[in-house]
This record gives structure tokens, sequence and C-alpha cells, in this order.
């Protein structure tokens, strides 16, 4: 459990420098430049999204990650036509919308890691057969004499691998998902130096998108 909440602190503290950065070089308005670069965010994000998948096994998660790499650093609002700061955003909202859509088919993000129930085992101890016999943690399932005590062992271990599963895939994918985050309030947190508000069609955006009342009200919050 401590492992995933070091790699989520990490993440969160690479993501806060990176967003810092690109805001303070990258994503500032400057008029003097705006001419000489030409707005790439549509070709940009439609590349970023390229091969997106409506939802990810485990194995595949990196291929995710990549997108959300790729999307992040999508935008550069400082070539943007000021005439086109509403139509950017929405194209950006409605991007990531479809990238949270994959997420929350990928993987249930409700997972407690706290609860000591979904910890899966690093050994198992084997039932104590009918003669008393007790063998200890890691025991081989076939040095189980009793039939009944090794049937039990077997799906006691298959239980386990199926919370290790589990386990290892909240942790890579909750760790996209919270680059997935950062990264859209980054870009959010540019336009909005720059973009009247325009939540109301922003949500509506993310309704369409068929993101769950908790999804929408965590971004919700950033607009």
């Amino acid at each position: 459990m401590s492992d995933i909440a070091s790699e989520q602190k990490r993440l969160a503290f690479r993501w806060f420098v990176l967003a810092f950065l690109i805001v303070l070089t990258g994503f500032a308005r400057n008029d003097s430049t705006r001419a000489v670069i030409s707005d790439q965010t549509e070709t940009r994000v439609s590349a970023a999204l390229n091969g997106l998948q409506t939802s990810y096994t485990d194995e595949a998660a990196p291929r995710l990650q990549n997108i959300v790499s790729d999307l992040t650093v999508a935008v550069n609002v400082r070539t943007i036509d000021p005439s086109n700061y509403i139509a950017r955003r929405r194209l950006v909202v409605q991007a990531w919308a479809r990238i949270f859509s994959a997420l929350d088919k990928s993987y249930d993000s409700s997972f407690d890691v706290h609860d000591d129930r979904n910890a899966p085992g690093e050994c198992l101890d084997p039932p104590r057969e009918a003669d008393g016999t007790q063998l200890p943690s890691c025991a081989d399932p076939n040095d189980v004499k009793d039939p009944v005590a090794r049937a039990k062992y077997l799906a006691d271990i298959a239980a386990n691998e199926q919370k290790i599963k589990r386990w290892n895939a909240y942790g890579h994918f909750n760790n996209i998902d919270l680059e997935a985050k950062l990264g859209l309030r980054m870009q959010l947190s540019a336009f909005r130096a720059v973009a009247s508000p325009d939540a109301a069609y922003l949500d509506g955006l993310l309704r369409r998108a068929g993101l769950s009342d908790k999804r929408r009200k965590d971004i919700d919050a950033m607009f």
C-alpha cells in the first residue's frame, strides 16, 4: 500500500513541476511570437488520440499512459488566435473526456488500497488438515495430503492471485489517472488566463462523453 502512495506523491510532484515550467515557458501569452508559430492544436490533439481504445487491460496500460503524455504537451496557448480560444478549449476538454472515459472502463477508481481486505497476501497459510497437520506458509499445495484442505488452499491461492492482479491494475491505472488530471488542470489553467468562462458547455461535453457524476464533478472543479 505504501508503494502506491509513494508513487502517487512522486508523480504528483513531477507533474506539478512540469506544469509550472510549461506554463512559464510555453503557455504564457506572447503576442510577439504568435504570428510566427502556427496553431497546431487540432493536428496535435488528433495525433495524440490516435489509437485510443475505449478501454485497456493492465498489460496495455503503458499505451494509454503514452497517449496521456502526448496530449499533455499537445497544446500551446500562445500559438492560438484569441478568436479561437473557446473552440480550442472545448476541443481539449472533449479529448480529455475520451481519455477519462477509457480510464473509467479500464479500472475501478473506487478501489480502496487502505482496506486490508483488498490487500493481497505475500504468502498464504494452508488450512489445517483433518489429522491436525499444519504446514507452513507458502507450502506447495501438493504437500497438503488432505484433499479437502488442499482444495481450499488452491481456491485461496487463486483468489489471492486475483487480488494481486486487481491491486497491480489499480496502481498502474490510478497513476495514469493522476497524470491525466494534472495534464488537464495545467491546460485549463493556461486557457483560464486568456479565455472567458465556458463551464456550462464544457460540462455538457463531459455529459455527452458518458462520464460519471463523480468524474464530472472532479473535472468541473477545474473549470
